[in-house]
């Protein structure tokens, strides 16, 4: 890996890092949520640090090209990030729809007293 690249991906996940940093102490992301960011910055210092286990892991998985597996691997992340983005909004939507329930039957007894 080239020299130039090997610093621009540590440079990269410093930035990331600072950011998801920011955004944890004013409060924009939850704890749990940073720790996996926390662990992706942590795997592309790595890989800045040490670009031939890219390679030897792209090897063993069959892969002729190093672009094609990283190509692959965030792939795989985006499709994750986003399965566990849908099941917190579907969470979301269900306490959403508890609550108006919820509101609605006091209103109506709230209404009812009257």
């Amino acid at each position: 890996m080239n020299i130039n690249l090997r610093l621009f991906l540590i440079i990269f996940a410093i930035f990331w890092f600072v950011l998801t940093s920011y955004f944890l102490k004013k409060n924009k992301l939850p704890v749990k949520y940073s720790l996996v960011w926390y662990t992706i910055i942590f795997i592309m210092l790595i890989l800045g640090a040490f670009p031939n286990i890219l390679v030897l892991i792209s090897e063993f998985c069959g892969f002729q090209v190093v672009a094609s597996f990283v190509v692959g691997v965030i792939l795989t992340l985006m499709i994750f990030i986003t399965l566990i983005l849908t099941m917190i909004v579907a969470e979301q939507k269900k306490k959403i729809t508890l609550i108006i329930q919820e509101l609605s039957i006091l209103k109506e007894k709230i209404q009812n007293e009257k």
